[in-house]
C-alpha cells in the first residue's frame, strides 16, 4: 500500500474532491435501494446530486437529504419513467447520469392484470423498463447538452 500512497497523491485526492462540488450528477430512481447507496457515495465524494423521484414527499425522502455533506448538495425533481414531464428540468446542467430507476408495473389498472396485484408476465416488467430507459435517453438527447456520460 505504501508504495502507491504519497503526500502528493493525498493532496491530489483532496483537490479533486473539492472540484467535485462543481459537478452535477443525476441519479434516477432515488428512492430505490441501489440509488440510495449511489447517492451516499456521490455525497461523500463531494458531488452535487440531482435525484429523480416519482412523487416527492419530504417525509418519505428525508433520509436521502440526510446523506448530504453540505447544504443544498441534493435536490429532487419529480420525474416518472412513464411521462416526458420534467425531464428537461432534470437534465439541465447535468454532467453525468446514473440511471437506476425502473417502473413498477401497476397491473391492477391494466388489461392483462385487471383485478390482481402482481404482474402477470415478464413483459409487464420488461416493456415498461425498456420504455423508461428510452425516455431517459431521449431526455439526454433533447435536453442534456451538458451530459458527458451515462
Amino acid at each position: 500500500f505504501e508504495k502507491f500512497w504519497s503526500p502528493s497523491l493525498s493532496f491530489a485526492l483532496k483537490r479533486k474532491m473539492t472540484d467535485n462540488k462543481k459537478i452535477l450528477v443525476l441519479v434516477t430512481g432515488a428512492s430505490g435501494f441501489i440509488a440510495g447507496h449511489i447517492m451516499q457515495q456521490l455525497c461523500e465524494q463531494g458531488y452535487q446530486v440531482r435525484a429523480t423521484v416519482r412523487r416527492f414527499d419530504k417525509s418519505s425522502h428525508e433520509y436521502l437529504l440526510d446523506l448530504a455533506k453540505r447544504p443544498n448538495q441534493i435536490e429532487f425533481v419529480n420525474c416518472d419513467l412513464t411521462s416526458d414531464e420534467n425531464w428537461d428540468k432534470a437534465m439541465k446542467g447535468v454532467k453525468y447520469v446514473i440511471h437506476t430507476a425502473s417502473p413498477m408495473p401497476n397491473t391492477e389498472t391494466g388489461e392483462k392484470g385487471k383485478g390482481t396485484k402482481r404482474p402477470i408476465t415478464d413483459d409487464d416488467y420488461i416493456i415498461p423498463a425498456v420504455d423508461g430507459m428510452n425516455r431517459v435517453l431521449n431526455a439526454i438527447l433533447n435536453h442534456g447538452k451538458s451530459v458527458e456520460r451515462m
